[in-house]
């Protein structure tokens, strides 16, 4: 049985699949297993995947390319590696992000060393010229780490987190959309595990890419961002409330994260409909915002907004 087995979701990558292989294979861990999901990607991806595995062949025996037979998303392609890896350790990365060569043997370490079943690393953001770490971590205790989820005051990124094969055995509801899917389903196994470890070490790269379908702003792109980010949102609560003993803070730290995912409606809440959306979806979030721990011009300007002074 490997030690860890990667995940990597393929969809349109084919300018970035090479770079992320790359990573890959250079680890400084030998016992690995990557699992390859091409969610009927329709360009070269795969292709250039393949030219690339050839180069490196000490890893070719631990290398799976899952194919999908339609493009099923995100969620789902992480599903289908998920169920096709047999390592001690899961985790995920993106094909249009990279790693350091030695991320995931120092996570590993870190998880034998403290018996831990789940381990976070720091990440950096960059658009392949300028980067900014992410080394922080507010508490490595397991529900203050869901609330600082959930407040966002903590990534929820899969790709950071490596997970003990053992958390996805438990009860977890998969998302189906794309949109917050990665905080949807990271916050369930968080749930579930018994310790966490971080490592302040930014061995993630997380490529932002400006030409990503999130960053466009049309009246359709927007709405269909915000009912999958409502969906995952529903998951979360759902889960929360069968599984947690629901206290004051875990209430306000979803009805803040109510708050934060339906803000991704701002861009179009100039238009009635869209405004009465987004003062609606979530029942009785209004009154409580002036308790959420916001900046206090995000308050006024919620304010502005609920109050139709502000219109953008």
């Amino acid at each position: 049985m490997p030690k860890v087995s990667v995940v990597v979701p393929i969809y349109k990558v084919e300018k970035y699949i090479a770079r992320c292989a790359r990573s890959l294979f250079e680890q400084s861990l030998n016992d690995m297993e990557f699992v390859f999901v091409d969610d009927c990607t329709p360009d070269n991806s795969i292709n250039i995947l393949k030219s690339v595995i050839a180069q490196y062949p000490n890893r070719e025996n631990q290398i799976k390319i899952v194919q999908h037979t339609e493009n099923k998303g995100l969620p789902m392609a992480r599903k289908s590696g998920i169920s096709n890896t047999t390592g001690d350790f899961i985790i995920q990365c993106d094909s249009d992000d990279w790693v350091d060569k030695k991320m995931y043997e120092t996570m590993y370490n870190e998880a034998i060393k403290n018996k831990a079943d789940v381990v976070v690393c720091g990440y950096q953001v960059t658009d392949g010229e300028h980067f900014t770490p992410y080394v922080n971590c507010q508490s490595i205790e397991k529900e203050l780490f869901i609330q600082n989820c959930l407040f966002q005051k903590e990534s929820a990124s899969l790709c950071s987190k490596l997970f003990k094969r053992e958390l996805f055995q438990n009860e977890i509801v998969y998302p189906i959309y794309g949109m917050g899917e990665d905080i949807a389903l990271c916050l369930q196994l968080i749930y579930f595990c018994k310790k966490i470890c971080f490592i302040p070490k930014p061995f993630y790269y997380y490529f932002s890419n400006q030409n990503s379908i999130s960053k466009h702003n049309s009246v359709e792109s927007v709405v269909s961002r915000f009912e999958q980010a409502y969906d995952n949102v529903l998951i979360l609560e759902r889960f929360f409330r069968q599984n947690f003993v629901m206290g004051k803070n875990m209430e306000l730290s979803l009805d803040c994260f109510k708050h934060k995912q339906r803000d991704l409606l701002l861009p179009v809440i100039s238009q009635k409909e869209y405004f009465k959306l987004w003062k609606t979806c979530f029942k009785g979030i209004n009154r409580k915002v002036v308790f959420m721990p916001l900046s206090l011009k995000d308050k006024m300007f919620f304010l502005l907004r609920i109050t139709r002074i502000f219109k953008s």
